[in-house]
């Protein structure tokens, strides 16, 4: 091989040998290139899995609590009770007339009540307006069968007549009573009344 074949062939070689530098060296300066744009200055952290706080959405673990209203018991007043108050008992009822203050009807004040008695409930002196504070008992006989009496009252009414009166003017009345052991036996007023059968006499 001639020295200029030899040097042909070395120059060849060295040009490959410095196309293949230049490539690796580009190849080289665009890793370095890319690498150093692709890659982010300030890289963004890698996001947790978990938020850093809870969302609002999620309430935190404050328990609300109602306030409880303060008892306050509630004292009924106690009724007023006077210091020298005793217990109120029940009124007692009034007896029902026992046989003990029945008028006796075989002593001369029970004969005299019931006779009294017959005088106020007469028709007379009911009708024809008889004052009470006007009846009197003006007498007082004795008969002859045990237990007998008769008794003479005066009273006033207000109305003239005998039995049903319409006629308003005053009018004394006597009544006559006679009693056997409690027993209204005979009644007349003035004279001409039967206060028993309710008529005239005659």
């Amino acid at each position: 091989m001639s020295f200029e074949s030899f040097k042909n062939k070395n120059s060849k070689t060295r040009s490959r040998v410095a196309v293949v530098l230049s490539v690796a060296s580009v190849l080289v300066l665009a890793l370095v290139f890319f690498g150093c744009v692709g890659a982010p200055t300030n890289p963004s952290p890698i996001p947790s899995p978990l938020p850093s706080a809870l969302p609002s959405a999620v309430p935190t673990a404050t328990p609300t609590l109602t306030p409880t209203p303060t008892a306050t018991p509630v004292v009924s007043p106690s009724p007023t009770v006077s210091p020298t108050a005793s217990p109120i008992a029940s009124p007692t009822a009034s007896p029902s007339p026992s046989p003990s203050v029945v008028p006796d009807a075989r002593s001369l004040e029970g004969n005299r009540e019931l006779a009294r008695q017959f005088v106020l409930i007469e028709s007379t002196f009911r009708n024809c307006g008889g004052m009470l504070d006007t009846l009197r008992l003006t007498g007082t006989f004795e008969q002859d069968c045990p237990y007998c009496w008769t008794f003479a009252f005066n009273y006033t009414a207000t109305s003239n007549g005998y039995g049903s009166c319409a006629l308003p003017a005053l009018q004394d009345h006597s009544a006559l009573i006679q009693m056997r052991e409690g027993v209204v036996f005979s009644g007349v007023l003035d004279g001409k009344w039967d206060m028993i059968k309710q008529k005239m006499i005659g």
